[in-house]
């Protein structure tokens, strides 16, 4: 979930469209998973600058929706009582 989670958030809006200024953000940090370019690439002033500012409005987005059940709920969807 890490680093998926923190890329999401860079690169779609609440509804799970995707945002149309982040494709430096993008270039950037897909750059850097295919080793094309050191991590270092994601502080280079206009890219900081756009994930500063995602970063600083994380508290405000709508959470979002769950991938799967709860351990819990799906040890009840299979009927399961006893875990050794």
């Amino acid at each position: 979930k890490g680093s998926r989670a923190i890329f999401g958030t860079y690169t779609r809006r609440d509804d799970g469209s995707p945002k149309n200024h982040s494709c430096r953000i993008r270039r950037g940090f897909m750059k850097m998973m295919n080793l094309l370019a050191d991590p270092s690439i994601l502080t280079e002033p206009e890219i900081s600058a756009e994930i500063m500012k995602v970063w600083a409005d994380r508290g405000q987005r709508v959470p979002e929706p769950s991938l799967g059940p709860t351990r819990e709920e799906m040890m009840d969807h299979l009927k399961i009582t006893h875990v050794a």
